[in-house]
């Protein structure tokens, strides 16, 4: 085994001695370019496999990412395996966001790392079908840079049942309206966790969409839930009285309603 330097002309040519290793997945790939372009792609001792044909066993993605990037990486190799190797790979579980964010420290991970994800979501252009794969490495970053999610996760946590809808969506909502105004928010969810009465009517909707959906069998979407959160938020600081609370939500994308920008946020970046 030998530690590399692993640049796109190297990577290049083991990819072209891949006669026989897994479907790509392009989610993957450019989740991994990303990170090795942008500098936070981490050495963590794992291997780029060849077999004694100089065939590449394991590595494709890892390869495949690093000629997107256009710039190289540290990686073990170990060379002259059989071939049949590549049936041993990767069959343990993966690590999933809340066993990075645990190895990394943080309490409450499975909470946060849900509600980190919603946001992370949001601020790059929230879509029914968003397909981008979230690496634990990006995850860790973003949380280190949008630490509110640490008190929105305690603050979903304690009024998980008072406010009845997923923590995921209530600790994002938490999170993201207070960048637009912490004195709103508070009031906002003041109102919805009590029952008290707003002038907009908003709460009081959205408090009986929630509770309705937390008696049924079948429950409503993810991405629903959030939108209809959005837009009880946007009339509450509208000051806009409203008897109708949805949002046209299908299972053709081609007929879902534009997702809800968030009143009084920055414009978000889509990635």
């Amino acid at each position: 085994m030998t530690t590399v330097k692993m640049t796109p002309e190297m990577a290049k040519e083991l990819l072209r001695n891949n006669p026989s290793n897994r479907s790509i997945t392009r989610a993957r790939v450019s989740a991994f370019a990303e990170m090795m372009k942008q500098g936070k792609w981490k050495y963590n001792g794992e291997t780029i496999k060849i077999s004694s044909a100089g065939h590449l066993i394991d590595g494709q993605h890892r390869c495949m990412a690093c000629v997107a990037a256009g710039v190289p990486f540290i990686t073990e190799l170990i060379d002259g395996l059989d071939m049949d190797v590549g049936l041993t790979v990767d069959v343990g579980k993966p690590r999933t966001h809340s066993h990075a964010l645990e190895m990394a420290g943080y309490k409450n991970c499975r909470k946060v790392a849900s509600i980190a994800l919603c946001v992370y979501h949001y601020v790059r252009g929230y879509k029914k079908s968003h397909t981008k794969r979230v690496s634990n490495q990006e995850i860790l970053s973003f949380l280190d840079e949008n630490q509110d999610i640490l008190d929105a996760a305690s603050f979903a946590t304690k009024y998980r049942t008072a406010i009845g809808a997923r923590e995921s969506i209530s600790g994002a909502c938490h999170a993201l309206f207070g960048r637009s105004s912490e004195d709103m928010r508070d009031l906002f969810f003041d109102c919805l966790v009590n029952g008290t009465q707003d002038a907009t009517n908003a709460t009081a909707l959205l408090r009986s969409k929630v509770f309705k959906d937390a008696a049924a069998k079948t429950k409503m979407n993810k991405l629903e839930m959030f939108a209809l959160f959005i837009k009880a938020w946007n009339a509450f600081c509208a000051g806009k009285k409203t008897g109708l609370l949805r949002y046209g939500f299908s299972g053709n994308e081609a007929m879902v309603e534009t997702f809800p920008h968030i009143y009084g946020y920055p414009p978000y970046v889509v990635a």
